[in-house]
């Protein structure tokens, strides 16, 4: 006879006496006695006491592996519950059995390990290949060796915690996990490992790991973590890597792009060609051989109050930018990415970057918010290099002024931003509500926007502070320096420095240059310059800056684009204050060559017209030295080659200190066929009659629209004018300024615009407007890059209908439409507009419950015929109840079928 047997429980006790079969009453009192004497087949279950047992173990298919800690009952796990008359199973909750010894524990298919500790010494913790499905729970690991090794199959895995010291090979290596897998390692240390700390290879899912931290005490290469061809999201509570170590080294020959030719190691973390995500919750990434973060073509990589500091400690004399060594290097990312609080510092070394951001294809959003990055003597705190088809959106800081989200940046001696665009590329970057303090003796600390090729850039600087910055020799560099040099049609270039705190830009000694050279700093704070090819979209704009307190010049706006089908260049420069009488620009004196407030210039030969307005600024420049009559002035207008400009300077105040012969105003046309109009009223110059505007006609035309130098003078609060050189024309219409509401002296705005300007369209409103910073748009769609005060609060143009809440700083806020009346009343000759006219409608007005009904009233137009058409239609009527249906829910049958709807 066969007794066939199924369900079966083995028991294992190490405090049983020896001699055991397996039996409730009489287990087994090892592992090894359970391997050497149970006749245990597929789906057996083994259930071991608490306790300390040596010895691995090999599971069947289908075997679950019990321990004493099980959170849930023996009964759950198993599905098995024994007779009235049999003995109960023991009970769990309790301590979970330790299994150590050489080996750990391999599964086969379909295993279930649950309430366990292991604590192998050799071979792996738990290991399996083809395992088909594995579920861990309640479980440890504190491994000598591997802790864990699962290749090719599903998981639903969760350890309390997974520890390993001393791994020859990966200490946590996950390989070809299915879609649908759940895995939480809990917390995870791994220390003394040989290689890569935790590797992911091919992996689907959710995979978890609580604080992890992962020592590199042996010197070992490969990476702390490695992730690669991923679609799972990988999420690490905290990251705590140390000491990584590059031993094979990163390359960047072929050519020297950017774009690394192998993957080198030494990374503490390593991504390459994942799709899914990836983020990091804190820690530290600290001492790293190669970079802190290498990330390759993979997508929504964040990482969150994460210290990185010291990246490329073996990265010997890097030569470009793709050979490793920066704290985060972005390559190719697609998704959101980025860093959320946390700090980046001690990235030292040229062409070492805190966060270097390259794409030559794919659509990123990189954002850095709320990070500090400090003390480094690298190249750059956050760099972004879009070329080929990349379309790169790099934000740095957020959207409002909020400690969580402003980015820092502190004593460091390269550039704060970079981005650059070139190919066809497109790179919009926008630096907002971000600190930018104590440069080192010869550090810069500057923002830095560029375009190249038949690159677009969009370049937003916006409401940042910057303080005790730029403190070298002097340079052409400027603080807040975008230029496009576009060379190839096609190619876009936008500027928006607007809102920014700017004091003590230079360092005003003699302590550069290893104490022999004039800390001088950039010869223009704000360098703002289209060059080559480049076309100009949109208004250029330079609003609502407060500088004081440079060595140097302030803002210079260089128009010396030129090409055939380029648009002509409009710029605003409004509402700024350029200096004070207590804190003046451009205090550097005989040190340096540049005082002036602004200069603003169009040159090179063929480039299209500019129009730029100058309105409602202060400018307070000069150290009281001679200074120079070209490079001192406090508004510097210069027209050069065979261009063509027209400004529009209106509701300034100017003041210039010096002893010498200077205007506070200087305008000149250099060359021949240059043209420059100029339209100056309401301007007010604190020196009165003292102040000058100089006219230089040198070559080509000067015309002025007022009438002679008198009705300039007249028209600027009796201002001397003196013509220098030529003979302006007086009396000529400039073209119309770049629309803008503008103040009158008495700080109202105007009720009509100027005779000369009516032509325009251009608005203008009367009243008192207490802080002088509204301005038209061109457009609705103007206002969803462009945020202005009015009254001290900030409306932003959006598609949505969102009402107008407090605080006022979302950029895409609109005031809410007021709503219509309820019951609107229409006079006898006014026709009522039908709610809806001819439209198919679908509602869906969800399930009724049994019993419960609604009504729908449907509404007809008046009914008129041609001999009444011409009379008033009367009021609209109230449908009678004929033109009504009452609807009730009903159990649907199988004939029922939907029937048209009930017209009236």
């Amino acid at each position: 006879m066969t007794v066939n047997v199924a369900g079966m429980i083995w028991f294992i006790d190490d405090s049983a006496a020896a001699g055991g079969d397996g039996r409730l009453s009489e287990p087994f009192d090892s592992i090894s006695a359970y391997v050497s004497g149970a006749a245990d087949e597929p789906n057996d279950n083994i259930f071991v006491y608490g306790g300390t047992y040596t010895g691995g173990l090999a599971l069947l298919s289908g075997q679950a592996l019990v321990g004493e800690g099980s959170t849930a009952p023996l009964a759950t796990v198993t599905g098995l519950t024994p007779p009235s008359y049999s003995a109960a199973l023991p009970a769990t909750g309790g301590a979970n059995p330790v299994i150590g010894g050489a080996s750990g524990i391999t599964v086969a298919t379909s295993n279930l390990i649950r309430g366990v500790t292991i604590a192998n010494t050799g071979g792996t913790g738990i290991s399996g290949t083809n395992f088909s499905t594995l579920a861990v729970a309640d479980t440890t690991i504190n491994a000598t060796s591997q802790a864990l090794n699962l290749d090719n199959g599903q998981l639903n895995v969760t350890f309390q915690s997974v520890s390993s010291d001393g791994s020859a090979t990966a200490a946590v290596r996950l390989a070809n996990i299915a879609v649908g897998s759940v895995f939480s390692g809990g917390a995870t240390t791994i220390g003394n490992r040989g290689t890569t700390g935790i590797e992911l290879d091919t992996i689907q899912g959710s995979i978890s790991f609580g604080a992890t931290t992962v020592a590199n005490q042996m010197g070992a290469g490969g990476y702390g973590v490695s992730v690669r061809n991923s679609g799972a999201a990988v999420t690490f509570a905290s990251a705590t890597i140390s000491d990584t170590n590059q031993t094979v080294a990163q390359v960047d020959t072929t050519p020297a792009d950017g774009l690394p030719d192998n993957d080198g190691d030494g990374d503490a973390i390593f991504l390459r060609d994942n799709t899914g995500s990836f983020s990091v919750g804190g820690g530290a990434l600290s001492n790293c051989g190669n970079d802190c973060v290498d990330a390759r073509e993979a997508s929504n990589v964040v990482l969150t109050n994460v210290a990185i500091s010291n990246p490329g400690l073996d990265v010997i004399s890097p030569a470009g930018l793709g050979v490793g060594g920066h704290g985060f290097y972005a390559l190719n990312l697609t998704g959101t990415n980025g860093l959320s609080g946390g700090s980046v510092s001690g990235f030292n070394g040229s062409n070492r970057d805190g966060v270097l951001v390259v794409s030559n294809m794919f659509s990123q959003t990189f954002n850095v918010a709320g990070t500090t990055f400090q003390n480094a003597t690298g190249s750059t705190g956050v760099r972004a290099n879009a070329s080929g088809t990349a379309n790169v959106t790099l934000n740095v800081g957020g959207a409002t002024n909020n400690a969580a989200t402003n980015a820092t940046f502190d004593n460091l001696s390269g550039a704060a931003v970079n981005g650059t665009s070139a190919g066809t590329s497109t790179l919009n970057l926008t630096v907002r509500n971000s600190s930018f303090q104590n440069a080192p003796i010869n550090g810069k600390m500057n923002i830095i926007g560029l375009t190249s090729g038949t690159g677009h850039g969009a370049f937003n600087v916006l409401n940042n502070t910057f303080n005790n910055v730029f403190r070298t020799a002097s340079t052409g560099e400027g603080l807040i320096n975008l230029q496009g040099g576009g060379t190839v049609a096609g190619n876009t270039f936008s500027a928006n420095v607007s809102g920014n705190t700017i004091s003590n830009v230079g360092g005003g000694t003699s302590t550069c240059g290893g104490g022999t050279t004039f800390c001088a700093g950039p010869i223009n704070t704000i360098l703002i310059f289209p060059g080559a090819a480049t076309n100009v979209s949109g208004t250029i704009l330079v609003d609502g800056n407060n500088v004081t307190a440079t060595q140097q010049g302030v803002l210079l706006l260089d128009m010396a684009n030129t090409g055939v089908g380029l648009s002509p260049v409009a710029a605003k420069v409004i509402n700024n204050v350029f200096g004070t009488n207590a804190s003046r620009v451009g205090v550097g004196g005989l040190s340096v060559a540049a005082h002036y407030g602004m200069r603003i210039q169009r040159r090179v030969t063929g480039s299209p017209a500019a129009n730029v307005l100058v309105s409602n600024n202060s400018v307070f420049n000069g150290s009281g030295a001679a200074g120079s009559a070209l490079n001192t002035p406090g508004v510097h207008l210069r027209t050069q080659d065979t261009a063509t400009m027209d400004v529009t300077m209106t509701g300034n105040t100017i003041d210039t200190n010096t002893t010498g012969t200077v205007g506070e105003v200087r305008v000149d046309t250099t060359s021949a066929g240059s043209i420059h109009c100029l339209d100056a009223n309401g301007n007010t110059f604190p020196a009165g009659a003292a102040g000058l505007i100089e006219l230089r006609e040198s070559a080509g035309a000067l015309n002025v629209e007022q009438a002679s130098a008198a009705a300039l003078s007249t028209a600027n609060g009796g201002v001397t004018v003196t013509t220098a050189a030529g003979t302006p024309n007086f009396g000529i219409a400039c073209a119309a300024p770049v629309a803008s509401l503008r103040l009158n002296t008495n700080g109202q705005y105007l009720a009509a615009a100027p005779a000369s300007k009516v032509t325009a369209n251009v608005a203008y409103l009367s009243g008192e407007r207490g802080n002088g910073r509204a301005e038209l748009l061109p457009g609705l769609d103007a206002w969803r890059s462009n945020s202005k005060l009015f009254g001290g609060l900030s409306f932003n143009y959006a598609a949505s209908n969102v009402a107008l809440g407090s605080g006022l700083t979302d950029t895409v806020v609109r005031p809410a439409r007021e709503a219509a009346p309820t019951a609107p009343a229409y006079g006898s000759a006014a026709v009522a507009p039908p709610v809806f006219s001819g439209e198919t409608l679908s509602v869906n007005i969800g399930t009724l419950p049994a019993g419960k009904s609604m009504t729908i009233t449907f509404q007809r137009p008046p009914r008129r015929s041609s001999a009444r058409s011409a009379r008033p239609l009367s009021p609209r009527r109230t449908p009678s109840p004929s033109a009504r249906r009452r609807c009730s829910a009903r159990r649907p049958t199988a004939s029922a079928r939907p029937r048209p709807a009930a017209s009236t």
